[in-house]
């Protein structure tokens, strides 16, 4: 199973961090309490033969299949309350609530107790929801995408998209950038949708992100940062092999894995560093 294996390579990789270079995290990390391998709290079987997610909340573990969520208490691992929502994305947890689309709505419900305070319709939703700041962005089947308070599900404003989108709108400050398969890159005002500028990047895009004062575009083999104040290319990087993984960044580096099973570091200027 896909779940099983992604999860057991990244249990791989912190171990080996962990055990092979314990003395340089105590000497890099500060103030980042490392729990012993070996302090197991509690164990509990998880899905097997079936696809499921790991969701992570303050209070709660979430445990999400094609027919259910179930919510473990962080303490003992026990059941805590089980929602019969089979949800078409992965849900998400914030500010003690959980969002999920099910059954062509949004649902909110509360994080301790799985109570449900609010439904949105919105037709079956395929790309992942947002959360921001009190903020919900939701993507629906009509391909509008509708700015959301999350506290009761009221629809703020709603966008329209010429074109299909299939990766989640990446968030940054007050602006909302959504990237269509036809390669129309848009940024949106959070507070009230409005569009800020719109300009046509490359079809097909694997994956977006919104950094270091640029959006970086993914596509077939090439990295491209544009500007986020106005849309503007700043420079484009051919990266050789497709690109297989999602983008990611820290304070100066922009991070991807290619299909040659590479991850790769590009600094913030294009340039590959390792």
């Amino acid at each position: 199973m896909a779940v099983h294996r992604i999860a057991t390579i990244a249990i791989l990789v912190c171990t080996v961090f962990v055990a092979g270079g314990a003395g340089q995290a105590r000497s890099d990390v500060r103030g980042v309490p490392l729990l012993p391998l070996a302090a197991q709290a509690w164990t509990r079987d998880l899905p097997f033969g079936a696809a499921f997610r790991l969701v992570i909340g303050d209070s709660r573990l979430l445990v999400s299949t094609n027919t259910q969520i179930e919510a473990l208490s962080w303490a003992t691992g026990d059941p805590a309350w089980v929602a019969e929502l089979a949800a078409s994305t992965p849900p998400i947890v914030h500010d003690g609530r959980v969002f999920a689309a099910a059954d062509d709505q949004i649902h909110g419900l509360t994080e301790l107790t799985g109570r449900v305070e609010w439904r949105l319709p919105v037709g079956r939703v395929t790309v992942p929801l947002v959360y921001r700041a009190g903020w919900l962005m939701v993507i629906g089947a009509d391909g509008r995408l509708r700015g959301v308070r999350a506290s009761d599900g009221v629809v703020i404003w709603q966008a329209d998209s010429a074109a299909t989108v299939t990766l989640a709108p990446v968030v940054d400050g007050n602006v909302v950038f959504t990237l269509a398969t036809d390669g129309v890159l848009t940024a949106r005002r959070v507070s009230d949708g409005a569009q800020l500028w719109q300009i046509h990047t490359t079809s097909n895009p694997v994956a977006v992100l919104s950094a270091h004062g640029h959006v970086y575009v993914a596509t077939q083999g090439v990295l491209t940062a544009y500007r986020q104040t106005d849309g503007h290319q700043r420079w484009s990087y051919a990266v050789e092999m497709p690109v297989v993984s999602r983008l990611a960044a820290d304070q100066k580096h922009i991070y991807l894995a290619t299909l040659d099973n590479s991850v790769r570091a590009h600094g913030t200027n294009g340039h590959l560093v390792w």
